[in-house]
């Protein structure tokens, strides 16, 4: 596999501009040319309906984080194209030992139908290659990050780890840390539903008026862009059918997907970040901006959703996905001119979110 790796050829002149104007652009709050994903699933006694533990001997893990970096770059005839140019992939888990001898099985496999190239090789420790792509796969009893915060697991479990990234990847010892830092802040605990939201006539919205906005998902989902589920189906995180987590080594294909058809395998992961970037902005955008300039709408839009497409009519945005468990929510300084705080969609955190706005004073209307 060859970097950069094309994922949009031939730009058009608006999507040059586009990504000019809000990509490559330093001002952003976060860096948009990034993709990065982090997922911890553990099995515990807290989680057992979506991890299935059933007693002490039940301690899987799995994690993963990603980075993907992109930038569009010319090719010698002058096309312009959005192109991979950078890729970080580290896959952990911690199984029973007849599991993880399975699943060494499945990337025994994958090595072969994808024809990556070994470069050494020990029992514990193996390095392959594949055009500009590195894997190392690498074996433990235990992990020092665990020996330190004190996290004991059975006599029978095993850890394997696999790390894949371009040969020009530049090691960030303090972002390849990060999945430890967040592992030790905690489960993710689920909030409950308990707000109640007033019912109102359209008559009465000019009681909630200048509002604030929060949206959630529907908004992108309507703009062609997929819900952030897709994306975890397309790293094994949880079941389709049932959403519990996929811990088992049968159930896990990513690496073996990886490493059987790794062309194919990043097309698919980089479909979420081309969605994004190709995607309009629909009337739901252009109506905010509408209400903005007649004074109904005040302050950044509250979000979580990575498009950005708020942006692309000329909104604020405030930006508040965060992968560790203690400061899920930045700090929200809510408009002094907000009555109230309208939501429209939903995400992960918007309970969070609609408590903040409840200490404020400010109303809550779900749209």
């Amino acid at each position: 596999m060859k970097f950069p790796f094309i994922v949009y050829s031939n730009l058009s002149p608006k999507l040059i501009e586009r990504w000019e104007k809000y990509y490559n652009n330093p001002t952003n709050e976060y860096e948009r040319k990034v993709e990065e994903g982090l997922w911890r699933r553990t099995q515990n006694e807290e989680n057992k309906e979506e991890s299935g533990w059933k007693s002490d001997l039940d301690a899987r893990r799995r994690m993963l984080h990603y980075r993907h970096h992109y930038d569009v770059i010319t090719d010698s005839n002058g096309n312009r194209h959005l192109a991979l140019v950078s890729t970080y992939l580290w896959l952990h888990l911690c199984f029973p030992e007849d599991e993880l001898e399975d699943y060494k099985k499945s990337i025994s496999v994958g090595l072969e139908m994808g024809g990556w190239n070994l470069l050494s090789s020990s029992p514990r420790l193996s390095f392959y290659e594949k055009g500009d792509l590195l894997l190392k796969i690498e074996l433990f009893n235990q992990k020092e990050q665990d020996i330190k915060s004190s996290r004991t697991f059975p006599e029978s479990y095993r850890i394997l780890e696999a790390t894949i990234h371009n040969k020009a990847y530049t090691i960030d010892q303090e972002f390849e840390s990060r999945p430890w830092a967040i592992l030790d802040s905690g489960i993710r605990k689920k909030d409950v539903r308990s707000e109640k939201f007033e019912e109102i006539s359209y008559q009465k919205i000019l009681d909630y008026l200048p509002a604030q906005f929060e949206i959630g998902c529907g908004p992108s989902i309507e703009a062609g862009i997929p819900p952030l589920h897709f994306l975890h189906h397309v790293y094994y995180v949880t079941n389709k059918k049932d959403h519990t987590f996929i811990l088992g080594s049968k159930e896990d294909r990513l690496l073996y997907e990886i490493l059987s058809n790794t062309e194919g395998k990043y097309i698919n992961m980089v479909e979420m970040y081309l969605k994004c970037f190709i995607s309009e902005p629909t009337p739901f955008y252009k109506g905010l901006k509408i209400l903005e300039e007649m004074g109904c709408l005040v302050g950044p839009i509250i979000t979580n959703n990575f498009d950005g497409l708020v942006t692309r009519v000329g909104l604020k945005e405030k930006y508040i996905r965060r992968f560790e468990e203690t400061h899920i929510i930045p700090e929200i300084d809510f408009h002094p001119d907000a009555r109230s705080l309208i939501v429209v969609g939903s995400h992960a955190d918007r309970r969070k979110v609609r408590a903040a706005a409840r200490k404020k004073g400010l109303k809550i209307h779900e749209c």
